[in-house]
This record gives C-alpha cells, sequence and structure tokens, in this order.
C-alpha cells in the first residue's frame, strides 16, 4: 500500500496503474449496518499534510466487539509525528505505520440489511475502488416565498461568504500562520459545515450527507448526526 496507485516504487519502474485493492476482513469483525471505512494518506512534497477519505459501509455479522491497530496519524500538529517529504523514497516514514502497536476496541450492534451504500461478509474479502473527491451540487430554489424574502437570505448568505473569507466566519478565530491548517465546526454537532485555515482565509467545506461536524478542541471529525 506504500505506493499507493504504483505497481511499486516509480525508480524501480512502478507504473501508475493500481486503481483497487482487494483485503480480507477479520473473521471476528462485528456486523453492523453503518461503519466507517476509511483510508488515509500523507503528501509526497510540500507542506506536510495529512489526508483522509471515508465512506458508509455495512458490515455482514453479528454484535460483538474487536480490537486492533488504531489508524496511524501524521503531520497533524502537535502530539503527532512529522512524516518529512519522500518524493520518491517510499520507506521515509514507513516506521510510523509498521510499528504502530496503539490497540483501539471498536463494537457493533450486529447487521440487520438495513446499512450503508456497501457490504461485505466478516470472513469474506472487500475491494475498494479507487479514492474518489467527494462533490455536493447545489440543488436550485424550490421554495414559493415571497422574493423579498429570498433576496434577505441570499444576501445574508453572500455576507456570511464574505466574513468567512476574511476570518472572521461564525465565531471564528483570524485566520493567520499561527493558526494555519486549524479545523473548525460551523456549529458543533449540528451542522455539516466546516472551515480550515488556509494561508490567511477560512475556506468552507462539508461532511458527507447524513452526518455533522464535531468538534474536539481543535481537532473535528464527521459522525452520524
Amino acid at each position: 500500500l506504500r505506493y499507493c496507485f504504483y505497481t511499486a516504487s516509480p525508480a524501480s519502474g512502478g507504473t501508475d496503474s493500481v486503481r483497487s485493492y482487494t483485503f480480507d476482513l477479520p473473521s471476528d469483525l462485528p456486523g453492523t449496518d453503518h461503519a466507517v471505512f476509511a483510508w488515509t494518506w500523507v503528501n509526497a512534497a510540500g507542506n506536510r499534510e495529512f489526508y483522509m477519505n471515508c465512506g458508509d459501509v455495512a458490515i455482514e455479522g453479528s454484535a460483538g466487539s474487536y480490537t486492533g491497530k488504531e489508524v496511524t496519524i501524521a503531520n497533524y500538529g502537535a502530539g503527532y509525528p512529522v512524516i518529512a517529504e519522500f518524493n520518491g523514497d517510499y520507506d521515509i516514514g514507513i516506521e510510523y505505520y509498521t510499528t504502530n502497536t496503539t490497540n483501539i476496541t471498536v463494537t457493533g450492534s450486529g447487521y440487520t440489511g438495513s446499512g450503508g451504500s456497501g457490504s461485505s461478509g466478516s470472513s469474506g474479502s472487500s475491494t475498494s475502488a479507487a479514492p474518489q473527491e467527494s462533490t455536493t451540487e447545489a440543488e436550485a430554489p424550490t421554495s414559493s416565498a415571497p422574493a423579498a424574502s429570498a433576496t434577505s437570505s441570499a444576501a445574508e448568505s453572500s455576507a456570511d461568504a464574505e466574513s468567512s473569507a476574511a476570518g472572521g466566519g461564525k465565531g471564528l478565530a483570524e485566520c493567520t500562520s499561527d493558526n494555519n491548517g486549524q479545523y473548525a465546526c460551523a456549529s458543533d454537532g449540528t451542522s455539516a459545515t466546516f472551515s480550515v485555515c488556509d494561508n490567511g482565509s477560512w475556506v468552507q467545506s462539508s461532511c458527507s450527507s447524513g452526518t455533522v461536524c464535531k468538534q474536539d478542541g481543535t481537532t473535528i471529525y464527521c459522525d452520524w448526526a
């Protein structure tokens, strides 16, 4: 997995042709209608950053618990390791993944058949498609409210956007070099919207449909509403 989309290190002739991975789930993984399937990576060059994509899946099986390795997090600020730019040397930082001994226990209430967008038996194998960027298209307004009200709402939304871009936002501190990379929920636990401080401006984004942004200190995560 260290080579991501490459069959091997590019320096050794690896080609950019891998678009899926097949793997076995632990046989004692508990079943559930909703589980977060997540994959993470760090960038090869540039500002040291940490990325994650995830999807809602169902796992067939009975209720129970499972203890396994906690996800490795790097380049995420104080308390986390920093993986240097590797620019083709895929051994740099790999030890943070191979020697991670921190465990986490998860539970599942059992599979009922009304779960996520995909499912797989706990004793079988699952194939994950290559990561795709998530996009949400805005729907055209269908409200029959008076034009004056619609104009007012649009003006308020525009003002909020301008305020956010300027670093003010709704309760957001000014975006500076001191808090560059910081994330903040628009409304903790009630809204899917969040912002990240990106070189002087708060950039707005959103959690996936059906989830909300939850704040944990200077860290955020998307969870079920």
